[in-house]
């Protein structure tokens, strides 16, 4: 005999990579009387959608108010099959309501109302049927939490299911985009191949059950959320707080994401969760550097890029307490200057550093060396108190300055084929040079690419000893000896470079 059981088309969260959505059929757990199911045990079932059969898989828990059928499942033939392609193909969508027709393992899906059957409304009751869940809206999910307080810094630490943590609009992360100059992210580019190693043992660990991930997940809102003193719960409307910003975990979250794709077991492993309130973007991009640069590492780019956002941002903005350390280097801007330096020289389409040096999270095509390698060149030479182009007191004079100096530079030294003088060994050279340099241009007060390339080609020419050659552009080639250099031989050919500015300079006698 045929029973007949209401039921809901459910949407987990992100499409798939192919835009297949992600969808499961959820039937509650007051209604599932009939159902072949078992609690925590998958039970084979036969599934015919469309007039066609498949093989699928009833799921359910005891810790769930509903009864499930699982995303994947296989053709007749034994290919392996999305249900939300088949759901769709068949002109079901999420959120629609369907009546089950149950004989035995045998389950047909039909539109609400098709079966013969009077319709029985699905009400609300039934979108509130999550755990922990009643009497909120499919837009709310209640969970217990514990509220921490670490200074002006309140934080509910909860655990939560994956299938909320990657249903739609739930969290994003703000990556950095290095070619916009008004962007607020400050996350570094997904890793694609970690997320998936971190997928496969999530998926590997759920026959055996011993999936094991303890690091807490950290998320952030600007907004407030209500925490019960009573019951010790949160309640979280995501229409209202949502999306939470990623402040760290944005690795595992993919993940886990990408491992709910492969077994849908996964929807219902949980994880740690940390949740900030009330806490600004500004605030939130600083708790991820503090996070990423106190605990463990991060893309020296992006940290150069959000020490120089700080700094861009001090006097505007309430920043919160950091490291000595970083609170240093916000306070003096040397980074921000030096990001703004490798900008200017990365932008100008006359520059020979025009496009060469590979930004924050930016592609590495058509690129010699990275920003946090010139800036970090930048910061230690051009930026210190020695060198005079720190006493021009005009920044679009001093970029042009150090715009002409590597003009001159490579007037001289780049025949076309001069790869290592782009490379690190190039700017560390020229970068700690450049303090006699410009101190010896200062005696003239003329900074122009015509009076550099002269004092220049002269130094070169008076370079003795065994680095003689560094004024040839075939010193500098991939081949060339300048590829063979390291610090200690790079600071050697910086004192021949200082010795032979001098000798230019003194000629062969002078007076007492």
């Amino acid at each position: 005999m045929h029973k007949f059981i209401n039921g809901i088309v459910r949407r987990l969260g992100e499409p798939y990579s192919d835009g297949t959505p992600r969808l499961e059929l959820h039937i509650p757990i007051e209604r599932a009387n009939g159902l072949p199911f078992q609690f925590n045990v998958p039970v084979p079932i036969q599934l015919n959608i469309g007039q066609v059969e498949y093989r699928a898989e009833l799921r359910s828990t005891t810790e769930n108010k509903y009864i499930w059928v699982s995303s994947k499942i296989h053709s007749l033939s034994g290919e392996r099959q999305k249900l939300g392609r088949v759901l769709t193909d068949a002109a079901f969508r999420a959120n629609d309501r369907v009546q089950l027709m149950v004989d035995g393992i045998k389950i047909t899906v039909c539109p609400e109302g098709e079966s013969g059957l009077t319709p029985i409304r699905i009400d609300e009751s039934y979108l509130q049927s999550q755990p922990n869940n009643k009497g909120l809206s499919v837009a709310k999910i209640k969970i217990p939490a514990a509220q921490v307080r670490q200074g002006s810094l309140v934080l509910y630490t909860t655990s939560m299911k994956v299938r909320e943590l990657v249903s739609d609009g739930f969290y994003s992360v703000e990556t950095l985009d290095p070619d916009d100059t008004n962007d607020k992210g400050y996350q570094r580019l997904l890793n694609k191949a970690r997320a998936k190693k971190l997928a496969d043992y999530i998926v590997k660990g759920q026959d055996s059950r011993d999936a094991f991930l303890p690091t807490s997940v950290f998320l952030a809102t600007d907004k407030t959320i209500n925490f019960d003193e009573q019951d010790n719960t949160i309640e979280i409307d995501i229409s209202l707080v949502g999306p939470f910003s990623v402040v760290d975990g944005q690795h595992r979250l993919e993940g886990l994401k990408m491992a709910a794709e492969k077994d849908d077991r996964v929807l219902d492993f949980e994880v740690p969760v940390n949740i900030a309130i009330n806490l600004p973007k500004i605030h939130q991009m600083c708790h991820f550097l503090i996070v990423n640069t106190t605990q463990k590492s991060v893309d020296k780019g992006v940290e150069q890029r959000i020490v120089a956002r700080l700094s861009d941002a001090l006097d505007v903005e309430d920043l919160p307490s950091l490291p000595k350390w970083i609170l240093n280097s916000v306070e003096k801007g040397e980074v921000d200057k030096a990001i703004k330096y490798a900008d200017y020289l990365n932008d100008t389409e006359d520059s020979p550093w025009f496009g060469k040096i590979q930004m924050a999270n930016a592609d590495s095509k058509g690129t010699t060396i990275s920003q946090k390698s010139f800036v970090k060149a930048i910061v230690s030479y051009v930026l210190t108190a020695n060198n005079p182009l720190t006493i021009v007191k005009d920044f679009d004079k001093e970029k042009k300055i150090f715009l002409n100096y590597w003009k001159a530079i490579t007037s001289i030294l780049d025949d076309g084929d001069s790869a290592t003088l782009y490379k690190y060994n190039g700017v560390e050279l020229f970068c700690k040079f450049s303090i006699p340099f410009f101190m010896k241009l200062q005696e003239g007060k003329s900074f122009s690419v015509p009076t550099m390339e002269k004092l220049l080609k002269s130094c070169l020419e008076n370079v003795e000893g065994d680095y003689a050659g560094v004024g040839h552009p075939d010193w500098w080639t991939t081949r060339g000896q300048a590829g063979r250099l390291n610090p200690g031989a790079i600071t050697m050919v910086s004192h021949d470079l200082t010795k032979a500015l001098h000798r230019a300079s003194m000629g062969d006698s002078f007076e007492l």
